[in-house]
């Protein structure tokens, strides 16, 4: 994949991109989570917007609790954001903006296709306002295929 083909997907248009999985549990989740903490990404994890330590791993307690519980990840200066309140999707949304050059696209790729490899399902990377995802892993595959 080349940056030209492929740019126009990180526009800046005044939506965010989103990297999901669906259909996980929390055994998943855990492997997610196994998955970035392992990787070189610095993640913090705020409850109600107050700093919290990262725990060795998630519990069902985020996912059922009235507070807000973020776990953010900076890798290679791209900054994600993932919600943890719906606990059979893991959605990791960033600014597009961020995603000028082809290697940081593909610092993105590298995550999905680690998350795809964990839980051994598709990952996608999605635009609001679009019905079909813009990128997807497939396990088996031959890693990211842009999908324009």
């Amino acid at each position: 994949m080349d940056w030209q083909s492929c740019k126009t997907a990180f526009a800046n248009d005044g939506f965010s991109r989103h990297i999901r999985a669906e259909g996980l549990t929390l055994s998943g989740w855990n492997r997610c989570y196994r998955v970035l903490r392992g990787s070189d990404a610095v993640l913090h994890l705020h409850r109600d917007g107050e700093p919290q330590p990262l725990p060795e791993r998630l519990d069902v307690a985020p996912f059922a609790s009235t507070h807000r519980y973020l776990l953010s990840l900076d890798l290679a200066g791209l900054q994600l954001i993932c919600r943890l309140d719906e606990l059979e999707r893991l959605d990791l949304e960033f600014d597009p903006s961020a995603v000028d050059s082809l290697a940081r696209a593909q610092v993105l790729f590298r995550i999905m296709s680690m998350l795809g490899r964990r839980l051994n399902q598709a990952v996608v990377l999605t635009h609001p306002a679009r019905n079909t995802p813009l990128f997807r892993y497939r396990p088996g595959g031959d890693g990211v295929e842009y999908l324009g």
